[in-house]
């Protein structure tokens, strides 16, 4: 029941339940028209807080977002400190392997992957700037790194190359042979006097074949009263290998040869007991024992 006074204030009167008897309340119109306005500023703001709602959503978003990124930029990071520390003691042991000396401190000391903490904090860290020092420390630490396999991959080139033209095999075809005589002093089957034998002598069937120890070029064929048929391969300016008492001379001078071709044929000729090759190899002018240029030696003589 609603009733109205002369200062025009409402009354609502309100059974109680159960009770018979009834209350009233006191309504004044300043209050209804504030609770009004209310409501109107309540609905009208509905939109305001949705668009508010979104945007803390979409940041809500945008933070996730970067926090997985920096997760997987902090399991990056330690993948990589994982592998530069392997990487640089590749570097430590290809500087040995060439005898490079240690570069000079300052330059790679306190490096990745040389010890430390455990954890990415140094690399987390903002310097003054703002800027993570790792965004320029790590760039430039693996273009050193580069640089020196570089180095090393032109030093390997070169070591390889080197190889190619050292005589370090046997060059024989390895089935049924024997050393028969060493490098250094013997009796001379002939004149039974001791003599310096410069030379080894690998034994084996008249017509084996007779292979390059290394690339080269054919310095010389012929035929000598002591050697018999014999060739000279030289393979640098230091380095030249001579192969005696052939049965066959398969190469000419002047000609272009690679370890394993075929170059002649083992026999008996020129001043010889018996089917053999007499193998010898002179460094700076000076005969040197093969046996110490024979990578294979232990398996096959």
């Amino acid at each position: 029941m609603l009733n109205m006074k002369a200062t025009k204030s409402y009354i609502i009167w309100m059974p109680k339940n159960g009770t018979g008897k009834s209350r009233q309340i006191i309504i004044r119109p300043g209050y209804l028209v504030a609770l009004a306005i209310a409501l109107i500023v309540s609905v009208l703001s509905i939109p305001f807080f949705q668009n508010h709602i979104f945007s803390l959503n979409q940041k809500i978003a945008f933070l996730d977002n970067k926090s997985r990124e920096m997760k997987a930029e902090i399991s990056n990071l330690r993948y990589l400190k994982q592998n530069l520390a392997r990487i640089e003691d590749k570097d430590r042991q290809l500087n040995e392997y060439f005898g490079i000396e240690k570069m000079s401190a300052g330059s790679n000391e306190g490096l990745l992957g040389q010890g430390g903490a455990s954890d990415m904090s140094e690399y987390l860290e903002l310097d003054n700037t703002g800027n993570n020092p790792a965004d320029s420390y790590l760039p430039a630490h693996l273009d050193s790194l580069e640089s020196d396999f570089k180095k090393f991959e032109k030093l390997l080139k070169a070591k390889e190359t080197i190889q190619d033209y050292t005589p370090n095999i046997i060059p024989v075809d390895k089935k049924g042979i024997h050393l028969s005589s060493g490098f250094g002093w013997r009796a001379n089957p002939f004149t039974k006097r001791k003599e310096f034998h410069a030379a080894i002598d690998i034994a084996g069937n008249w017509g084996t074949k007779i292979i390059a120890p290394a690339n080269g070029i054919v310095l010389k064929t012929g035929h000598d009263k002591r050697l018999g048929n014999y060739i000279v391969l030289r393979h640098s300016e230091q380095i030249k290998t001579i192969f005696g008492h052939l049965s066959n001379v398969a190469v000419k001078d002047g000609e272009e040869i690679f370890r394993g071709e075929k170059i002649g044929l083992m026999g008996n000729s020129g001043l010889s007991t018996s089917s053999h090759l007499h193998y010898m190899i002179v460094k700076d002018g000076r005969a040197v024992n093969p046996l110490e240029y024979i990578l294979d030696v232990s398996e096959k003589l």
